[in-house]
């Protein structure tokens, strides 16, 4: 019996000592695979305080060459960016570059020896725009989508993690890596100081860099080659070194400073971005085309079109439909196109207005609300895909980084055939056109010192100065939704007279989303007001958990074994003693009686 227990004994025991074993040799393995991860993301880099230019060591590429040919001075630009996807490459936004339609990534670090294998395409950039204005300290980067994906072996080719955990204050003074081009047009690297300060300006545009400089020509050379470059710290990217003007005037050697962007403080907006990316592209029309309509009118024998923003399966809204108040005959809208002519309005499905809900008429002043509901007697028909109704903005300015642009139509000549039997014969019509373009978006406080009269319900927009010098009163009409992230952030107001030079006011729709719930009266308002996102991430079990769970199940099943066995011979002794004590019970009890009978 006790040789029994000894026994068991020692099976616990050299089970205990296996799961232990097994657990420490899988915590060494993660903690080793994350050293191993870590190290080779930093590429064994030599990041000691003054190293200059050191070639670049062997393993996994993730920085890379972005190369575009800038019309404007009619020259190829190379700057460099980081791989982040198999799609998608991280650069500094070059304001020319929201301007090009194409260009190349040379997947190498030497550019005088690299195979047609090393290039990929690109014709797709998504820009964070930059604004002049110094003080607002507006970052500028750029993600640029691939038309052929890159291989992530991690052996040729990396994607470098993004830390958006990064936290400024703990790692003043800590040395990270940034990269550049040699003089023979190799991908090089220099140590640099991460700080939130720095000499000159850099402070300006975002946080600071500072690297020691051993003479003048590599103080140059560095500073023309590495805009775009990834400030690599612990393994990780931090940055993106922004186009600084390099101050090379001083005696060497020396320590300069140089801007840059903040890539870790936008998170949402690289991911929303890498998203929208990977979709393809609209084919014809603005993807935002789904979301608007067209009203239209007759006067004086003419037909006149209009455009406004769907809010729900009734109700449109724009700043003030004045034309509706003029004598006007037919008004009519249509819906379910990007497009529209006098021809094709005639054979489209109209639907009457029933009640204009202006919250307040022209003469407008720069500080009037300028929002009007337009009602319809019937609902259209809405699929939530191709035809939509906006959601209201949730937040009264969407977050920085956020996607914004104002849905737009502008009026081109179309050639169509005429109502002629002979559809071989055209005619040009004007057709108006859903467009939409992209703006930044200036809160109250921001605008308020450039255009007068504006009121904390409002803000304004700017477009880029590439798009025709920024002349908003030439494309951006009255009226036009102003559209971040999918939602409706505000409407366009009317300038009279409008001002190219000044930043556009519109109306906030947020401070208002009451008031246009109850002229609504719609029953998916209700429920748009009380949406609640229940959604549940799914549960997933890590990695590392599967050949735990196979393991623990094993000795799950060697302990009931050898605790059946145990229990079974446990039962053949207890039988065996139980046998013998009867026996001894009948014999003593047989002898007792012989006495007895003796006895007597």
């Amino acid at each position: 019996m006790n040789g029994d227990w000894r026994k068991l004994s020692f099976i616990f025991f050299l089970i205990i000592f296996f799961i232990s074993h097994f657990n420490y040799s899988l915590a060494k393995k993660n903690t080793a695979s994350k050293t191993s991860l870590q190290r080779s993301a930093e590429g064994n880099l030599n990041l000691a305080y003054g190293t200059n230019e050191v070639s670049m060591p062997e393993g996994p590429k993730y920085v890379v060459i972005v190369t575009w040919f800038n019309y404007t001075s009619k020259s190829w630009v190379k700057q460099i960016g980081t791989i982040i996807h198999e799609e998608i490459v991280l650069t500094w936004g070059d304001p020319f570059i929201k301007t090009v339609k194409r260009g190349s990534c040379i997947l190498a670090h030497d550019l005088h020896a690299y195979a047609p294998e090393h290039v990929r395409k690109w014709n797709r950039v998504k820009y964070y725009d930059e604004e002049i204005n110094i003080y607002k300290k507006i970052q500028s980067f750029a993600l640029i989508k691939l038309e052929e994906k890159i291989i992530l072996d991690g052996v040729h080719f990396k994607a470098l993690d993004i830390n958006f955990d990064f936290k400024p204050e703990s790692n003043i003074n800590t040395i990270a890596a940034v990269f550049s081009l040699s003089p023979d047009n190799k991908v090089v690297y220099s140590a640099a100081t991460y700080t939130r300060t720095g000499f000159g300006t850099c402070y300006q545009f975002g946080d600071c860099m500072q690297t020691y400089f051993w003479d003048k020509t590599s103080c140059l050379r560095f500073f023309i080659t590495n805009p775009g470059s990834p400030v690599v710290l612990a393994g990780e990217l931090i940055g993106t070194v922004r186009n600084t003007k390099g101050e090379c005037t001083y005696n060497f050697p020396t320590v300069l400073s140089y801007a840059m962007n903040e890539i870790y403080n936008y998170k949402e907006f690289i991911q929303l971005w890498t998203e929208e990316l990977l979709v393809a592209p609209p084919k014809i029309y603005s993807e935002f085309s789904k979301y608007m309509s067209f009203y239209g009118y007759q006067r004086d024998g003419n037909t006149f079109f209009r455009a406004a923003a769907i809010l729900g399966d009734s109700v449109l809204i724009t700043h003030y439909p004045e034309w509706l108040t003029d004598d006007v005959t037919d008004p009519f809208v249509v819906y379910r196109t990007p497009d529209i002519t006098d021809d094709a309005s005639e054979n489209m499905k109209k639907i009457k207005f029933k009640q204009i809900v202006p919250f307040s008429k022209p003469p407008f002043k720069s500080s009037d609300i300028q929002l009007t509901l337009i009602k319809l007697s019937n609902g259209m028909k809405l699929d939530g895909g191709r035809y939509a109704k906006l959601s209201l903005s949730k937040t009264k300015y969407p977050f920085r980084g956020s996607r914004c642009v104002v849905a737009i139509t502008s009026t081109q000549v179309a050639n169509r055939p005429s109502s002629s039997r002979d559809t071989k014969l055209k005619r040009t019509k004007p057709e108006r056109i859903v467009e939409h373009i992209e703006v930044s978006l200036w809160t109250y406080n921001e605008c308020k010192d450039y255009v007068k009269g504006v009121n904390a319900s409002q803000f304004c927009i700017r477009i880029h100065d590439s798009v025709d010098q920024g002349d908003h009163c030439k494309y951006i009409p009255a009226g036009s939704p102003v559209i971040c992230n999918s939602r409706l952030t505000g409407i366009v107001n009317l300038m009279t007279p409008c001002k190219p030079s000044q930043p556009r006011p519109c109306t906030n729709i947020y401070p208002f989303k009451e008031w246009i719930y109850a002229n609504m009266r719609e029953p998916e308002m209700e429920a748009e007001m009380q949406e609640i996102s229940t959604e549940k991430k799914p549960k997933v079990a890590p990695k590392n958990a599967t050949a735990t769970k196979y393991v623990l199940s094993i000795i799950v099943i060697v302990l009931a074994l050898v605790y059946l066995k145990f229990a079974s011979s446990h039962d053949e002794v207890n039988l065996k003693f139980s046998y013998r004590d009867e026996l001894q019970r009948v014999e003593l009890k047989n002898d007792m009686g012989v006495d007895f009978l003796a006895e007597r």
